[in-house]
């Protein structure tokens, strides 16, 4: 196994031969061994290791606020979704059905928006969180941000941004 490592301007070889570390020339006409470990035929050697889908800008209307008022008509929330999967749930061929769909990330997020009013975007964001790891219970972590930009308060305020986290405790 040979692993190049950029340390200033010299190369390193790391391998598993008589040497640990021996230095190669570091010459800029010098070819480097890194790339050509990184030809086709030498990756099914590689495997994958972490597989993550990161959904950001998911629009929907959604029923949060503390007052009675601000929960009667529908407000827009952003929603940003990070679904962390271990390296089996890597669909190994090109097939939508071995993968995990962006669109059920996106109706569960939607149909949580719909079906509740919630006094907290806290409240919206954990609700979103648990739907998906329900989805996906092989997920290490699920990440869901919200963003509401309407926020009645003074001084004026761009936005208010809540992030919720859940990580298995399998992991």
């Amino acid at each position: 196994m040979v692993l190049m490592v950029r340390r200033w301007q010299a190369r390193w070889v790391f391998s598993r031969a008589s040497h640990p570390m021996q230095p190669i020339d570091s010459s800029p006409s010098a070819p480097t061994p890194f790339v050509a470990a990184l030809a086709p035929e030498h990756l099914p050697r590689w495997r994958v290791t972490g597989y993550a889908l990161r959904l950001r800008g998911i629009r929907v209307q959604g029923r949060v606020g503390v007052s009675d008022a601000e929960r009667a008509a529908p407000q827009e929330l952003v929603v940003a979704v990070d679904v962390e999967l271990g390296g089996t749930s890597y669909p190994a061929t090109d097939d939508l059905e071995r993968a995990a769909n962006y669109a059920e990330i996106v109706s569960a997020v939607a149909e949580t928006a719909d079906a509740l009013a919630d006094r907290l975007l806290e409240t919206y964001a954990l609700r979103v969180t648990e739907r998906l790891v329900l989805r996906w219970p092989a997920a290490h972590r699920v990440r869901v941000a919200v963003t509401k930009a309407a926020v009645p308060v003074a001084p004026h305020t761009d936005e208010a941004n809540v992030e919720v986290t859940l990580d298995s405790p399998w992991s």
